[in-house]
């Protein structure tokens, strides 16, 4: 029988191979989530060339901040949160994200509700529901870490311990897949380059250490 990876060494590998800090990417994700949860149910009215058109702007505006080399200021990175999670393609893309951590971890993506017996080793289904029930459902729909224990057969204790790697994940694929859209884009000339590849490449997001000034 194949070893899978769990959860927290996924997130690692993840991070190690995008280059990315696993604690930064904690921080922004779940600034990120926490946002949309409050957003939810607003999403900004976009005709499907003015969708296709945002979704390269953001992902664009997403790179450039993550490149840069220097500091960047709290309130830089908070607009352009805003500007996300109040994209109408936002949830789709959340759907996506969720279902490939299910793949990555579980092989499959799963139907139906939690079953105790037949999930029960299915980590990846329980992180998607920790994503969905702290953040994804609206502010008015969160539920505490006892009621997602109580719904995935584990103590509150574990759902708190899982969240971070959950949180990391999300926010490692939503950056690979960004990354990957970028440079696609670009290679079939739909976009300029703005960034080279050597720095592309060179990303670190360690470098996005917030500043208050």
């Amino acid at each position: 029988m194949m070893h899978r990876l769990t959860a927290h060494q996924l997130a690692i590998e993840i991070c190690r191979k995008e280059k990315l800090e696993y604690f930064s990417v904690l921080m922004l994700a779940k600034m990120l989530l926490e946002r949309y949860c409050y957003a939810y149910g607003q999403p900004s009215d976009m005709s499907p060339e003015e969708i296709k058109k945002n979704k390269q702007e953001i992902r664009r505006k997403y790179i450039n901040i993550i490149t840069k080399k220097g500091r960047f200021k709290n309130a830089d990175y908070g607009v352009f949160i805003w500007e996300v999670v109040k994209a109408p393609w936002f949830r789709e893309k959340s759907e996506m994200i969720l279902d490939e951590i299910e793949k990555l971890l579980d092989g499959a993506i799963s139907e139906g509700d939690y079953d105790y017996e037949k999930d029960k080793d299915h980590e990846g289904k329980r992180l998607r529901i920790i994503l969905k029930e702290r953040f994804l459902r609206g502010k008015n729909n969160i539920k505490s870490e006892e009621k997602i224990g109580t719904m995935i057969g584990v103590c509150r204790a574990t759902v708190f311990r899982k969240e971070p790697d959950a949180i990391v994940l999300f926010g490692a694929l939503m950056w690979s897949y960004a990354m990957r859209r970028e440079l696609e884009d670009i290679d079939a000339g739909v976009i300029s380059s703005e960034v080279e590849g050597d720095e592309l490449a060179d990303t670190c997001i360690s470098a996005m250490e917030p500043v208050t000034e």
